[in-house]
């Protein structure tokens, strides 16, 4: 009877990893996942197998062990796949930081002069922009403040 009880709670154990898995592989970030916390449990099972061993119950409880010790080891290697994911997105989010916004030549709001569009023009101030898109509302007959509140 012990040994159906261990099984029973490392099945349940067991049915809970694969889909802890599944989540970090589909959240592909590492921030919500806690090494140590897993490196206990793969700790702990190793502990439970060494436990079987030593005392020569070898028997299908220690299957199971062996099978969460795998799951919960493919979960320390999703954890470095995902660490990775996470330095990819810092180093993407610096550069875009520090690059300045690129324009559509001719758009609307567009860093380009008007009288430059046809082409590549000069870089203008947000001010000069932003008058730029007043002017465009203005000459549009619409008034942003009245069409608002209707």
């Amino acid at each position: 009877m012990p040994q159906i009880l261990e099984a029973t709670m490392l099945i349940c154990f067991g049915f809970s990893w694969p889909m802890s898995v599944y989540k970090n592989i589909k959240a592909k970030t590492a921030k919500s996942m806690s090494l140590p916390f897993i490196l206990l449990i793969v700790t702990g099972y190793i502990a439970g197998i060494a436990a079987k061993l030593w005392t020569h119950t070898i028997n299908y409880v220690l299957v199971v062990y062996v099978l969460n010790l795998l799951i919960v080891s493919s979960n320390v290697v999703v954890y470095f796949i995902n660490r990775r994911y996470d330095k990819a997105a810092e180093r993407a989010a610096a550069a875009a930081a520090t690059e300045a916004p690129a324009a559509v030549p001719g758009s609307v709001g567009s860093a380009v002069e008007p009288e430059a569009r046809s082409g590549y023009g000069v870089q203008v101030s947000a001010v000069q922009q932003t008058a730029e898109s007043a002017s465009i509302v203005a000459r549009s007959g619409v008034n942003p403040v009245r069409n608002a509140r209707q």
